[in-house]
């Protein structure tokens, strides 16, 4: 019942808003809230990891019963013990085998908890016969990146994209694992509520960056003959700049129902580059009272881009340990002088929560005490400076409690979100097309299409097409893009829109729509 609930909601909420937009722009609305109002397929529970009861597990890692990351009474932790190329690995029969056909988009969340660490997951299906799925990092497994911010991934694909689910064949067991490959060999994620025949709907973000004035002389005309809007996010400080938008246009194009939000940073330069978390937020909160001075404030101006798409301080590198002695107290010897600073926290096996380095620091070092006791133990481990102002997720986290609903990244790629945001909403991926040529870029529109995610696309300026002409095998000039790429993905859209097999919102309305969602009852 509850999956119906958001659904009615959302189209609801959808049709209220069309009484404020202009009659093109109600023609595109009518196809969104149409093609929206269809009904998703019913998922199908395949594993929810509330018991360890039917798993078996190898000695590669450790399976531990957590606490819920959706929904339900528990999820599995997967720990490794910090020993080079250990690979934790856990299988269980499913209740019930179900042919390979029958699953279309499989999903499962997976929460990230170690922080600057690359740790993979693997999803992997077996059948009768024994013959697993292979291990495609594109497809079924959660790169958990280093640089990711931390909170819940929704990891999804179709069954058509896996070479085994792609033939008809009968799933009878699950497994879980985790290869632990990278000093300081450490494994620490979380995996909740594995569902198949769970696709979303299929959903394009058409969004532009840095307040160019071709957004209203060219991509506002041309999308609007298809009744299609979009997504700028506005320098406030750079508006009337030669080759900016003006006040005017850009009251012209939130009278065209554009969502009209705003660029991190009033000037467009990196967040990061404040004197600390306030100034930044700060800066971000007066575009604000731009917007409003010009009677552009709406629920928009909640949602925000990172110029360069940079929200934490990425020089920052932690410290990978190749081995650290413990004898039971909280003073340690490392195999080897290393440039450890007092305040630094400790990742490792056996390694308490919330352990810090509290004397003995330098630039060189060999031992140093630590704010608690080590259990005797000889592993690899890694030392983390947090204490910077900008350490991964501190700013997003600074601007959601000052108001922002959302912040996009540039990290590429798409967003499964029927079942929510997972947290993630401060840190949502951007798709951009620099240096792409269309050949390359349409594929994603057709992954979109097929796992039922969204992908938010943005661009910059829309320059003219080189004098030799263009193809779709012309690669855009860096960040701008050429205008026939820019009209060619924009035809490409509408034909799909027209046809039932995709929506366009703007960031707002994306939001609004999936931001309670939640795993079915």
């Amino acid at each position: 019942m509850k999956l119906v609930r958001w659904l009615l909601s959302s189209h609801h909420r959808l049709l209220g808003g069309l009484f404020m937009v202009c009659l093109s722009v109600v023609a595109a609305m009518a196809q969104v809230s149409e093609a929206d109002s269809t009904n998703l397929p019913t998922p199908k529970l395949l594993e929810s990891f509330d018991s360890m009861a039917g798993w078996s597990v190898n000695h590669g890692g450790v399976f531990r019963q957590v606490c819920p990351v959706t929904e339900g009474q528990g999820a599995m932790a997967v720990l490794g013990k910090g020993e080079e190329l250990s690979h934790a690995i856990a299988q269980k029969v499913l209740p019930e085998s179900i042919n390979s056909n029958d699953m279309g988009v499989i999903t499962f969340a997976v929460r990230k908890v170690l922080p600057r660490v690359t740790s993979n997951l693997n999803v992997r299906f077996s059948t009768a016969g024994g013959s697993y799925t292979g291990v495609n990092y594109n497809l079924n497994v959660a790169n958990l990146n280093s640089n990711a911010p931390l909170k819940t991934y929704w990891v999804a694909f179709h069954q058509s994209e896996d070479p085994l689910l792609a033939q008809s064949v009968d799933v009878t067991k699950v497994r879980v694992s985790s290869p632990s490959r990278n000093p300081p060999y450490m494994i620490n994620n979380t995996i909740d509520s594995l569902y198949a025949n769970a696709k979303g709907q299929p959903t394009v973000v058409i969004g532009f960056d840095d307040g160019e004035d071709t957004i209203e002389s060219i991509a506002h005309p041309y999308m609007a003959q298809y009744g299609l809007v979009g997504t700028v996010y506005v320098p406030t400080q750079q508006v009337g700049w030669v080759n900016r938008l003006t006040w005017e246009q850009i009251s012209i194009l939130s009278d065209a129902g554009w969502a009209i939000s705003v660029d991190g940073s009033p000037d467009d330069t990196p967040m990061t580059d404040a004197a600390d978390v306030d100034t930044a937020v700060a800066n971000a909160i007066s575009a604000w009272g731009a917007l409003e001075q010009h009677g552009l404030d709406s629920e928009a101006m909640f949602h925000l881009c990172y110029p360069g798409g940079k929200f934490f301080d990425t020089s920052v590198r932690p410290i990978q340990v190749t081995s650290m002695m413990s004898d039971g107290s909280n003073v340690v010897t490392l195999d080897d002088n290393y440039p450890i600073h007092v305040g630094m926290r400790v990742y490792g096996s056996n390694i308490p929560k919330n352990t810090y380095v509290i004397n003995g620091g330098g630039e060189s070092v060999a031992a140093v005490t630590l704010s608690q006791k080590i259990p005797p133990q000889n592993l690899p481990v890694m030392f983390n400076d947090e204490s910077g102002e900008f350490y991964l997720d501190k700013l997003p986290a600074a601007l959601h409690k000052a108001g922002f609903k959302s912040g996009r990244i540039t990290v590429g790629g798409d967003m499964y979100t029927r079942f929510g945001f997972g947290g993630r909403e401060m840190t949502t991926i951007g798709q951009g097309v620099s240096y792409m040529t269309f050949n390359q870029f349409s594929p994603l529109l057709e992954q979109v299409i097929l796992r039922g995610t969204t992908m938010e696309t943005y661009f910059h300026r829309i320059v003219p097409d080189p004098e030799e002409g263009w193809t779709p095998d012309t690669p855009n000039p860096g960040i701008d893009v050429y205008e026939s790429f820019f009209k060619a993905y924009i035809d490409a859209v509408a034909e799909k829109v027209q046809a039932g097999e995709l929506v366009v919102l703007t960031k707002p309305q994306w939001y609004e729509r999936d931001i309670d969602k939640t795993v079915p009852e």
